[in-house]
């Protein structure tokens, strides 16, 4: 029985979940790329959605993370850890762009 065999579905479940929103965030911006001269209302529909789209993905992102470091015995309950400890085992290439979406966390 591997490390991972306890955490396994919950893992494969969450990554599923965060890849259908990413999906979906595509989606949602190829359609408003797509629009001809939208008004003020469909931009900040968009936007609305948008935002809340990736922020529901980020989330879901760094969770799914912190159940894979969990899994092999790490605790990790924030998403700057889960993104330095992704980074030092090799599943995110690129640290400045993790470390840029924590910090679009908090400004608002």
């Amino acid at each position: 029985m591997g490390i991972l065999d306890k955490y396994d579905e919950l893992i494969k479940l969450t990554y599923n979940y965060d890849y259908r929103m990413l999906v979906h965030l595509k989606k949602i911006t190829d359609n408003f790329e797509s629009i001809k001269n939208p008004d003020d209302i469909t931009i900040e529909v968009y936007r609305d959605s948008i935002i809340k789209k990736y922020e529901t993905l980020e989330n879901l992102t760094w969770k799914l993370l912190s159940k894979i470091f969990k899994a092999s015995g790490l605790e990790i309950n924030n998403p700057r850890g889960c993104y330095k400890r992704a980074f030092k085992e090799g599943l995110i290439k690129d640290i400045e762009i993790w470390n840029d979406i924590v910090f679009c966390r908090f400004i608002k």
